[in-house]
């Protein structure tokens, strides 16, 4: 990163203090370094030069002679860049046709850094973490899977007064309270006798005081209108109906106290409800003798009767790959690491592929600039939008994946996200929809009507290499919300794009919790939360964090309804794959490109349940699909 000693040092300090560690680790070297490059592009020029390039490439497919695919090194080229920095120029070329490749723009992410380039990677197809307890052996695609998924109903967003987020924030504290006082069976302060034991104290309204020991339970608030939450800073506040949005100080030291009984790890962050029992003897202060987290979701119910739709025969399993965008590098809009993502789907032909956005990042400089241009003919210019962006670059790709692979069966999900240019700004997010209805609009243009202006042009992929009124082949294209629960035969994913582990990790107090247990700790929120995002207020937007637009009205969409058997949070924390709260696997598939260099990707092999275990029992009973022990994951690097 080209600093020196002096800068390291003292950049190590900081981390340190904020992130509360006293040594340097495998494990938090990991978050280390993310800081690092996090500042370093904090201080990026947000403008670039731009390049004439004369040459064209078509769009053909990327052949491997074996192992992983490696985009080939770029030809020589004839490049006049100028001195001056002026807007850059893209060049983007109509669907099917020949694509000029975009101006390779030298890079402005690290200033003055040896900055790594994709086309000259290292270590390709290699694995950077697993999970496989059992030794499975991999699997190859054997069937087409059923996808289930909750069809979103249109509404209008963003259109909520102060009151409704007010009632809404309420509706869920109480809601949620509920489900907390169930699963630890904590008893009203009038229901319980004197002879009856309980795991916890009777549950009292925030900000009543007492002199005995009580429970209450309430959100995490920071004290601080601005800056990370702290040990000092918790207040605890209670519900408008029972305590009248009471708040009151939270005293967590007996937690970390070596030498009381109380002692145990805890972790906390702002929008949190959890239950705390110890001691408000003056009514403003709460004295935290024990915490409760919050409550797991149910899982979900699965059948003998379903089972045996799903499985004709014991050898048939599942191959997921999911990955995560950007998918493109910084420095040019060519989409180089999808193109080898989609060799490798040609050559494994797994079952689902899961894409997470961004698809087209409003991040990347020559999206930022607003000048992308299709050649029209004759030299002359003409400015696209967004959608025909994605068009030339994502559905292109993928149509002509299915054209050359005639017999393909994979179906792939697309779950937008928030720096989306092609999606709205919104949590929770609709899923990805034309702008113009019934395929865009095609403008009378030279060199340009296959172009359709105000669509993604994923309809064209449904129709390739099938014939006209053939309604019983799958869908090819699921085009779903962020966040989104659906379920691929037996086993239930939970997806998000947006990267709430970072969230979270920015704005999070604990104490006492055993090294290396960051990640599962931070996935493991989501589940004892029964939400996708249970961080309230959202983090302010800077160089580090992208500001949440949560609607809090539609609060409800982005709630978890039932514990997943696999969860996906894409993240730019180090990537994961690991078991959390018994039988959920959480995977962090990474970025498919970082930066100017290449980033990594996910395959599942799901093995199928023993017929043993459903086989000759009634059609209504509910069978433990036990995934987590009959699944393998690789997360390899593109």
């Amino acid at each position: 990163l080209s600093i020196t000693p002096t800068q390291l040092a003292e950049s190590w300090e900081a981390h340190s203090i904020n992130r509360n560690i006293s040594e340097l680790t495998d494990v938090t070297f990991a978050g280390f370094r993310n800081d690092l490059l996090s500042d370093a592009e904090s201080m990026a020029p947000s403008t670039v030069t731009s390049g004439a390039v004369h040459e064209s490439s078509g769009l053909g497919k990327r052949h491997a002679s074996g192992g992983p695919s490696q985009t080939p090194p770029p030809k020589q080229r004839r490049v006049e860049i100028k001195e001056e920095e002026v807007t850059p120029r893209v060049s983007v070329s109509p669907l099917k046709s020949k694509l000029s490749p975009v101006p390779p723009t030298p890079s402005s992410i690290l200033k003055g850094a040896n900055t790594p380039k994709y086309e000259e990677r290292k270590n390709a197809g290699a694995t950077v973490a697993s999970y496989n307890p059992h030794s499975l052996a991999p699997l190859s695609s054997s069937s087409t899977p059923r996808i289930f998924y909750r069809q979103v109903e249109k509404c209008r967003f963003m259109f909520t007064t102060p009151q409704d987020r007010a009632n809404a924030l309420n509706k869920r504290l109480v809601e949620f309270g509920k489900r907390i006082q169930e699963v630890y069976n904590i008893k009203d302060m009038y229901d319980v006798e004197e002879d009856q034991e309980v795991a916890l104290a009777r549950l009292e309204n925030v900000g009543v005081p007492r002199q005995e020991k009580v429970c209450c339970i309430g959100r995490i608030c920071n004290e601080a209108h601005e800056g990370k939450l702290n040990r000092t800073s918790l207040l605890l506040e209670g519900s408008r109906h029972q305590s009248n949005g009471m708040r009151v100080n939270l005293d967590i030291s007996p937690l970390l106290d070596a030498n009381l009984e109380t002692r145990s790890s805890f972790s906390l962050f702002p929008g949190q409800i959890v239950a705390v029992e110890g001691i408000n003897a003056s009514g403003r202060k709460l004295v935290a003798h024990k915490l409760c987290e919050g409550a797991a979701p149910p899982k979900a119910v699965l059948t003998a009767g379903e089972m045996k739709e799903f499985y004709k025969s014991e050898k048939e399993g599942m191959k997921i790959m999911t990955c995560a965008g950007p998918y493109t590098t910084m420095d040019n809009l060519e989409y180089n690491p999808l193109s080898d993502l989609l060799q490798q789907i040609r050559e494994e032909q797994p079952d689902v592929v899961i894409l997470t956005g961004p698809f087209v990042d409003i991040k990347h400089p020559l999206v930022q600039s607003g000048n992308v241009e299709i050649d029209v003919g004759e030299g002359n210019m003409s400015k696209i939008p967004h959608e025909a962006l994605f068009a030339q670059r994502i559905s292109a790709l993928l149509e002509q994946l299915f054209e050359d692979e005639e017999g393909l069966g994979t179906q792939f999900v697309l779950v937008p996200h928030l720096d989306d240019a092609v999606a709205e700004f919104v949590y929770p997010q609709p899923p990805l929809s034309d702008r113009l209805p019934k395929g865009g609009k095609q403008l009378n243009l030279s060199s340009a009507e296959a172009i359709d202006f105000g669509s993604l042009g994923l309809h064209h992929i449904e129709s390739v290499n099938r014939q006209p009124g053939q309604s019983t082949a799958p869908k090819r294209i699921h085009c779903v919300p962020n966040p989104c629960t659906l379920r691929i035969n037996e086993v239930t994913i939970g997806i998000t794009s947006t990267d709430v582990l970072f969230h979270m990790n920015c704005d999070e107090a604990n104490g006492n919790l055993p090294p290396g247990s960051r990640l599962a700790r931070l996935t493991q929120h989501l589940i004892q939360q029964q939400s996708y995002y249970p961080l309230y207020p959202p983090p302010v937007s800077n160089a580090r964090n992208s500001s949440v637009n949560l609607d809090l009205k539609q609060m409800e969409k982005w709630s978890m309804e039932c514990q997943p058997d696999i969860l996906i949070v894409p993240s730019k924390l180090t990537t994961f794959a690991r078991k959390v709260l018994d039988t959920t696997v959480a995977i962090n598939p990474g970025q498919l490109s970082r930066g100017t260099a290449g980033g990594t990707y996910a395959v599942m092999d799901v093995h199928p349940m023993k017929r043993s275990l459903w086989e000759g029992k009634e059609e209504d009973v509910e069978i433990d699909d036990g995934v987590q022990d009959r699944i393998c994951v690789e997360i390899k690097r593109i």
